[in-house]
């Protein structure tokens, strides 16, 4: 995908929406990166190596309706996610893809997730009380198709609108809009 970066991989577990989320994804298939949301069963720590790409292949037989998910960042956000990412919490495999501005190959293209960083994981858009509706309000955004904003721009515009409507809350400094991909296990490595 031009202009992103390869964060990683995670296997992630979708979850269906219930009365804890946003009404619009009440009984709606989620996928996500954050770990607070979904059951993310990390890859030697969002890996982007052939071990990686095996112990996925595992993780997807054992655990049905699982699915590989590539993870891209924004060029333009790099930078700002870096700064963001305590050193101490944060895989250094993951620190370094990013500092080398891996290249993101997509796979089929899930959409775009608003998080924010705070401490080792993210904290998603989806599952902070009042943030999908403020989104909804002040930019119009609605989480889509597996739970996720499938318009780079207005996923962009939200990230924009949490960072400061809301700076620090949640101990999150700034929201980034990440690009989700789902890959077949043995496509990369």
């Amino acid at each position: 995908m031009e202009g992103y970066v390869l964060a990683g991989y995670v296997v992630a577990d979708p979850v269906v929406g219930t009365d804890w989320v946003d009404r619009a994804l009440v009984g709606r298939a989620i996928t996500s990166v954050s770990n607070c949301l979904v059951d993310v069963r990390e890859l030697d720590e969002w890996s982007a190596s052939p071990v990686g790409a095996e112990a996925a292949g595992e993780l997807v037989r054992r655990y049905p309706g699982t699915r590989v998910v590539a993870v891209g960042v924004a060029e333009t956000d790099v930078d700002g996610l870096l700064e963001d990412l305590d050193e101490a919490c944060w895989d250094p495999d993951l620190l370094d893809r990013l500092r080398r501005r891996a290249p993101f190959r997509t796979g089929v293209p899930l959409g775009f997730e608003p998080v924010g960083p705070s401490g080792g994981s993210f904290h998603t858009w989806l599952c902070l009380g009042g943030l999908v509706d403020s989104a909804r309000q002040v930019v119009g955004a609605e989480p889509g198709r597996h739970g996720l904003i499938q318009d780079e721009g207005r996923a962009r515009a939200v990230a924009a609108h949490l960072t400061e409507a809301f700076p620090y809350e949640h101990e999150v400094a700034r929201w980034f809009a990440l690009a989700l991909a789902e890959v077949e296990p043995d496509s990369f490595g």
